[in-house]
């Protein structure tokens, strides 16, 4: 079972309501890697949206037994009681042996508690907040894309260009239809042959580490064209059809409806604008959506200076965390489905700590899911609903993750004491349950300090 879209569906189920106990820690994988040489003025082409310079707001430090103690001696009460709750509950059954975490002050960055922080792991779904730093810093909030018609090669033939908006809805493609249709009567035309440009981004491939079961309903294949988030295999026909639909509805003709390319130096007929980048981000991370992930990695990745391919993803996402001082995450896609993507806990607090230190990338933040109340968190998905977690309800935002054998979950609390703190939980190696879900949750209502 893959993130994002089974994030959203998944049903409670009928595992037990029971939390069974301990903290999940954050396991996230390998080193960041570039998958190919890094041009300097590439890299230099965006500074990272303070304008200030590339670097992470200070990762939390390393350290052995000894620092261990020397760390928890420097805690709060609170803290410490928080510490060794999660030490207990991390060990629990249901967690298996494969858990790793981490948490931080979120003003300081003190570390409070982590394990196994270091340990590259999938984190399923935690790859999405690494796509919206990315767009948000390299698109800009504001940012919109267009969707056109453009004269065809001949007078009766017109050509639908897709610029990668994934928020496109029918009713968009009617409003296009009445400009087109508009248009073609001011000429004298009343049949046309619809050809769909969907060239911005190349054929489809799978990620590596991708399933081949994940399509189309995980995630459809990445074209930039698509309408409604149909879960179709051909997402750029599927929107030639509804649009084709829209101009007959209009009294034009349509011979047929294929794939081609824009004639060069094709006239513009219409076009629709997307919503802002920042409706996309905040859509993804509540509703954890992979086809908006795939596609404002691409878009980003073509920002950058690099192809629209999983290649230009990867180097794209090196680029611009390691500008913000981020290492420990090697992605191969943008919405985590990857089971070759590997972070560290280490990595992913350090991520959160640098959204929250800068405006411009602080809706990765405000935009994840609220404990018990909102998105892939709600009670209604058997989050935070149990006698262990529910205290956490309103407390906690949180981008959560699942695969078929990783459960993962990271974001802010606000403790019991009146501060924030910065999370990560990530188990490997278990079936992704409600159970280990809900025991996920308890590790976060522990960081709270109401459990």
């Amino acid at each position: 079972m893959a993130a994002g879209r089974s994030d959203r569906r998944r049903s409670a189920g009928r595992a037990s309501r029971r939390l069974v106990g301990c903290l999940l820690g954050l396991c996230l994988a390998a080193p960041l890697t570039l998958a190919g040489p890094q041009s300097a003025s590439v890299a230099a082409r965006r500074s990272p949206s303070s304008g200030a310079a590339a670097s992470a707001p200070g990762s939390p430090t390393r350290d052995g037994a000894a620092g261990n103690a020397a760390r928890r001696s420097a805690l709060t009460a609170d803290e410490r009681r928080a510490a060794a709750a999660l030490d207990r509950r991390i060990t629990a059954t249901v967690l298996g042996r494969g858990t790793s975490g981490m948490v931080v002050d979120a003003a300081s960055g003190r570390r409070i508690w982590s394990h196994r922080e270091d340990v590259p792991m999938r984190a399923a779904s935690l790859v999405k907040l690494a796509t919206a730093l990315a767009a948000l810093d390299v698109l800009g909030a504001d940012h919109t894309v267009r969707t056109r018609v453009d004269r065809g090669a001949t007078t009766r033939q017109i050509v639908l260009v897709g610029r990668g908006d994934a928020l496109l809805t029918t009713a968009a493609l009617g409003r296009l239809a009445t400009a087109t249709t508009r248009d073609l009567r001011n000429r004298g035309v009343t049949r046309v042959e619809v050809l769909v440009d969907d060239s911005l981004f190349p054929a489809p491939s799978p990620a590596p580490g991708w399933l081949k079961s994940y399509h189309p309903h995980e995630v459809a294949p990445v074209r930039p064209l698509i309408v409604d988030q149909h879960e179709v295999m051909d997402t750029a026909l599927d929107a030639g059809q509804v649009f084709a639909a829209a101009m007959k509805a209009r009294g034009i003709g349509v011979t047929s409806v294929r794939r081609g390319v824009r004639p060069r130096g094709a006239a513009t007929i219409a076009g629709v604008e997307s919503p802002p980048v920042l409706d996309w981000v905040e859509r993804m991370l509540l509703r954890s959506d992979n086809d908006i992930a795939e596609t404002l990695a691409r878009l980003t990745a073509i920002d950058v200076g690099y192809p629209a391919t999983w290649e230009g993803v990867n180097r794209m996402q090196a680029t611009v965390l390691a500008r913000y001082g981020i290492t420990g995450m090697t992605l191969y896609d943008g919405s985590g489905l990857s089971r070759s993507d590997r972070v560290t806990a280490r990595a992913v607090v350090t991520l959160l700590r640098t959204v929250r230190a800068r405006r411009a990338l602080r809706p990765v933040l405000s935009a994840l899911p609220l404990a018990g109340r909102t998105g892939t968190l709600t009670a209604a998905r058997g989050r935070f609903d149990t006698r262990p977690s529910s205290c956490a309800a309103g407390r906690v935002r949180a981008k959560s993750g699942a695969l078929r054998d990783t459960v993962s979950l990271a974001g802010t609390a606000a403790t019991v004491e009146g501060d924030d703190s910065l999370f990560v939980f990530v188990v490997a190696g278990q079936p992704s349950t409600l159970t280990v879900r809900r025991a996920v949750d308890g590790l976060a209502a522990t960081v709270v300090g109401c459990w």
